[in-house]
């Protein structure tokens, strides 16, 4: 429990860092090409930004930079690798989770009482330690 809340924090730390550091450099150059936009510009790098980050890492490379540090995994309910289906749908709903209040919440009191946040319930992904 503690190395997939450990693992969790680093992503969103990782992933935060990326925005304040490189998200602005875009956000200009988007600005400079079409114009000043800059609301839209934000929320649409921001959602992009976000996509690439969980999508790519976990969709292609079947982990994260926190889940890889902290030697955890995601799997399928027969503890193999799930298919990649089954990980962008995850990567959406995750995302879907962090945004919004109403996500955060359920899936903390989830995790605390079932062990899953309900992402991974929705699409039967256990993320386990690696054996």
């Amino acid at each position: 429990m503690i190395n997939r809340i450990g693992a969790s924090a680093l992503d969103i730390f990782i992933y935060l860092l990326i925005f304040f550091l490189v998200n602005p450099y875009i956000i200009q150059f988007i600005d400079f090409i079409i114009g000043h936009f800059y609301l839209r510009t934000v929320d649409f790098v921001s959602i992009v930004s976000a996509l690439l980050y969980f999508i790519l890492f976990e969709v292609i490379f079947y982990t994260s930079p926190g889940k890889w540090l902290f030697n955890i995994r995601i799997t399928s309910s027969n503890f193999s690798k799930p298919a990649r289906k089954q990980l962008f749908f995850r990567a959406l709903l995750k995302l879907f989770t962090l945004v919004t209040v109403f996500g955060a919440v359920l899936n903390s009191v989830l995790i605390l009482s079932y062990k899953y946040s309900w992402y991974d319930y929705v699409l039967g992904l256990p993320v386990e330690d690696s054996k």
